[in-house]
C-alpha cells in the first residue's frame, strides 16, 4: 500500500511537471525519459498507481476549471500505460549495453560511481539516444569527462 500511495505521488508530479502531457508521444526522447524514471521510482506499483489516481480524479467535478488538469491526467496515464506496456524492452526495462566489469574498464570509479554510470546509460538506452555498445563507450566516456570537471570546479 505504502508503495501505491508512492506511486501516486510520482504519478502527479508527472503530471505537474507537463512532460508527458504536453509531448505525449513514446518517440520524443523526453517523454521515454520521464516513462522510464516513473517505473523506475513506481516499480510494480506504477500501473495501480495510474489507474488508482485516474479514478480519484474521475469523481471530481470536471468544470472548465479542472477539464485542463483532467485533460493532463489522461494525457501523461496514456503515455506511462503504453509506454509499459507496448515498449517496456525499450523504455522501461531496457537490456543494459553495458555490464559494472565494463563500466570499471572504461575507467568508472568503483562504488557509487558505477551505479550511477549505469543509470545514467540507463535512462539514455530508453530515451532511444543509444543503441549500440560503441554509443555506449563513448556516451559513458563522455559521462566521466563532465564527471571530472564538476569534480575539478568543486575542489
Amino acid at each position: 500500500a505504502v508503495g501505491l500511495i508512492r506511486s501516486q505521488e510520482t504519478f502527479a508530479r508527472v503530471v505537474a511537471a507537463a512532460t508527458l502531457s504536453e509531448t505525449g508521444s513514446v518517440a520524443d526522447a523526453a517523454a521515454r525519459r520521464v516513462i522510464h524514471w516513473f517505473f523506475k521510482e513506481a516499480r510494480e506499483a506504477g500501473i495501480g498507481a495510474v489507474i488508482l489516481a485516474l479514478a480519484r480524479a474521475s469523481v471530481i467535478d470536471h468544470s472548465s476549471s479542472c477539464s485542463s488538469l483532467w485533460d493532463a491526467q489522461v494525457n501523461c496515464a496514456h503515455a506511462l500505460i503504453e509506454g509499459y506496456l507496448c515498449h517496456y524492452a525499450e523504455i522501461v526495462a531496457p537490456t543494459p549495453l553495458l555490464r559494472g566489469q565494463d563500466l570499471l574498464a572504461l575507467g568508472v570509479p568503483p562504488g557509487r560511481s558505477v551505479g550511477r554510470a549505469a543509470a545514467f546509460l540507463a535512462e539514455a538506452q530508453a530515451a532511444g539516444e543509444v543503441a549500440t555498445t560503441a554509443q555506449a563507450h563513448a556516451l559513458v566516456q563522455q559521462w566521466l569527462e563532465q564527471d571530472n570537471c564538476t569534480k575539478g570546479r568543486a575542489a
